[in-house]
Parts: C-alpha cells; sequence; structure tokens
C-alpha cells in the first residue's frame, strides 16, 4: 500500500506537471524535477521480478557528461570508446595492466552543447581506421563527420550537414556491409514545417549511405535503399521515416533487425521495428495516436510502433538498447533493453510471443542512461550522463 505522503506527492506532481509540461518540454530543470518525484513514486509502485544489479565497470575513470560508448570489434584490439557530450571522444586500452583514458578527438571547440545539444553519438568501423561522429555544430545544425587514423583522427572530413534540425536524433550505426545508418530528428518544434513527412527533407529519417573509401567528404547512396531513382525529388539517403527524435536505435547482431526508440512530444515514447521505406507517422502520429488531427489522413501507410508507454510513472524520454546476446543472463536471450532517461530504469522487451511483445523491468534506480552498448561477449554496459559512470549489469546475488 502507497504511503500517505506518496499520495500526497503524486497529488502535487500531477497539478504542477498540467500547468508546466508545455513550457518545460526540453528544459533541463523540467528534467530534474521530475526525477526527483516521479522518480520516487514510481520505484515504490514498481519492482523489478529477476536478480540483476549494476556496477561501476572502471571505478577508476570517471567522464563529465558521457553521451556514448562503443567496444572496438577488431579482433586484435580490445578498445572501449566514450564520447562526453563537450565534443570529446576518449578511448581505453582494456587489455592494459593499468587502465586509464586517452583524448582521441577534441572538437570541443566546434561543438553547440546548449540544452540537449552536443557530440551525440559515434561509430568506428571495423578496422579502426575511421571514426563517424554525430554533433551539433550549432543550434540548428546537425554535423555528420569523419576522422581517419592515418591523420592520427585530427582531421575532420565533413560527411553531412543537416540544417536546420530542432531535434537532433543522435545515433550512427555501420551495418556488415559498411553503410552507415544515422538517425535525425525533425526540424521545427512540434513539426510545424511537417518535415518528419517530407521525402524531399533529411530531417525526421533513418538515413543510409555508404561513405566513400577514398574521398572521406563523400558518399554514395546504396542501391537498395527505398527512393533511389524516384524521380520525385525525394531524398535518396531515406530508409524510413516519420521520426520526431530518433535518440537511439541498434541493429541486432543476430537478425540484422533494426529497432529504433522515438523520443516523444506531450504523451507517449515508442519503440519502432524499421522496415525499408516505412513511415512511421510523426507528426500525424505520436505512437499510435493521432497527433495533428487535421493533418491526418486514413489512407496513409502508417507503420505503428512495436511498444509505447505514456508519459508519467514509466518515464519521459526512451533510450533504446539493443537485443541481448550475453551469456550471464540466459532468460534475457533475445530480448531488447530499453531504459527512460527521467524515469532512471531499466526494462527488457520479450519477443516470446509471435503476437505481441511484453515489458517487463529489470533495475530501478539505474541513472540517467543516455546509451547502451556490448562487449564482445554480449554483456551490456550503459552510459550514466550525470554521474559520468561506465555501468555494467551483473548478476545480483544479494536476494
Amino acid at each position: 500500500m502507497i504511503k500517505k505522503g506518496l499520495i500526497y506527492l503524486l497529488i502535487f506532481s500531477a497539478i504542477i506537471f498540467h500547468g508546466y509540461k508545455k513550457r518545460f518540454v526540453l528544459d533541463r530543470q523540467f528534467t530534474i524535477f521530475k526525477q526527483s518525484t516521479f522518480r520516487i513514486i514510481a520505484n515504490n509502485i514498481d519492482t523489478p521480478e529477476q536478480k540483476i544489479a549494476i556496477q561501476n565497470a572502471f571505478p577508476s575513470i570517471n567522464f563529465k557528461e558521457p553521451t556514448c560508448l562503443k567496444f572496438s570489434q577488431h579482433t586484435n584490439e580490445n578498445i572501449l570508446y566514450v564520447s562526453e557530450k563537450s565534443g570529446k571522444l576518449y578511448s581505453i586500452n582494456l587489455s592494459s595492466t593499468k587502465l586509464q583514458k586517452r583524448l582521441l578527438i577534441d572538437i570541443s571547440k566546434e561543438t553547440n552543447t546548449a540544452n540537449f545539444n552536443g557530440l551525440l553519438g559515434f561509430e568506428i568501423d571495423v578496422e579502426c581506421k575511421r571514426i563517424y561522429l554525430h554533433y551539433n555544430s550549432d543550434k540548428e545544425t546537425v554535423q555528420i563527420s569523419v576522422f581517419e587514423s592515418k591523420s592520427d583522427y585530427r582531421k575532420e572530413n565533413k560527411l553531412l550537414t543537416i540544417n536546420p534540425v530542432y531535434h537532433s536524433g543522435g545515433t550512427l550505426v555501420l551495418d556488415k556491409e559498411g553503410s552507415l545508418f544515422i538517425s535525425i530528428g525533425d526540424s521545427r518544434r512540434i513539426d510545424s514545417d511537417n518535415s518528419a513527412q517530407d521525402l524531399s527533407l533529411l530531417q525526421g529519417k533513418l538515413l543510409k549511405i555508404i561513405p566513400d573509401t577514398l574521398e572521406p567528404e563523400k558518399y554514395h547512396i546504396p542501391k537498395d535503399n527505398p527512393f533511389v531513382k524516384n524521380g520525385n525529388k525525394y531524398r535518396e539517403e531515406i530508409y524510413a521515416y516519420g521520426f520526431r527524435n530518433p535518440f537511439r536505435f541498434s541493429i541486432d547482431s543476430n537478425s540484422n533487425e533494426i529497432y529504433l526508440g522515438d523520443v516523444g512530444e506531450n504523451e507517449r515514447e515508442e519503440i519502432n521495428r524499421i522496415h525499408k521505406g516505412a513511415n512511421y507517422g510523426w507528426s500525424l502520429y505520436e505512437g499510435n495516436k493521432p497527433f495533428k488531427q487535421k493533418s491526418y489522413t486514413s489512407t496513409l501507410d502508417i507503420t505503428q510502433p512495436i511498444y509505447e508507454y505514456k508519459h508519467g510513472l514509466s518515464g519521459f524520454s526512451i533510450t533504446c538498447g539493443m537485443k541481448y546476446r550475453g551469456t550471464n543472463f540466459p532468460f534475457l536471450k533475445g530480448s531488447l533493453l530499453y531504459a527512460d532517461y527521467v524515469r532512471g530504469a531499466i526494462w527488457t522487451l520479450s519477443f516470446k510471443d509471435p503476437l505481441k511483445v511484453t515489458s517487463k523491468l529489470l533495475i530501478n534506480n539505474a541513472g540517467n542512461i543516455s546509451s547502451f552498448s556490448s562487449n564482445r561477449e554480449g554483456e551490456v554496459y550503459f552510459t550514466d550522463l550525470t554521474t559520468g559512470n561506465i555501468m555494467k549489469l551483473i548478476p545480483d546475488n544479494s536476494k
């Protein structure tokens, strides 16, 4: 039974939230307010069933607002890469007897860090010869750039510049064929210019390009992209569209399926299974609910999310993870991990029932999770933006 104090706190929070939510949707102060109220309430109502804990993976190493982490996939190297919001990218040689971070790339002078802007994501090719960065070069511009090892990662070659952008997206992923997937958010508040539905624009889209191996500042369009040679002036880089803020997505190492979390506007957070050429609805829909009623057309072929949750006790800002492929937690095999940045909790999405997916709470009080990654063994790590720690999922033997 919920304590009386929690009931009062819930009522107070609802009143304040109702009056101020529109004003502070993207405001960090409001994020802190939501954390201090809804997280307390939620943790008293909802408790995990499984024996899983988290620990600081590298207690001797700390970062300032880490946004993304990835492990080297090169067979001869065991390196962890971590980006900071400020525009710095570090590497840690995990084979060394004394772990320490090495500054690899510093674009802090070129990075705009206002609000939720900054160096949001990166990707490393298999040979560790190229590093791609996804960052804000100013308030309304997303810059995709590449740095090469032959220049000691000091020379920036700009690959793609997108302006204007209101929601940045933030993820880069290379697939097994070497194509680069890029998530980009919409271009205006509540997508007032309908950029996410406009196929002549790159905003509100998941893009797929092939970086040129000889000329880093250029790229090619994959021949199997859905709008290649369309004749309608649609951007051929587009792989899927209709997103508000596709902050994090992943490609499953076994099935090659893409799972993308889209951060919602007023009411809903969603997870999508991506299909080539599909329309995921924003801003006609937020989740599976019509958003712009006057713009809604029933003849449009909208792909609905495989899972969504309403704003409230579950949180307000989704961070999509990856399918679990490790061995420490057999009961999680094939499940998709995701978190809510505000709630500070981690859930697992199960696909055991072919007709529906089910979500279960995995961990409370996990922190402000900005990204997930897995090592070569498939075990899960994540970045806590607030504490600056790299955390790891471990078996909980205390129960």
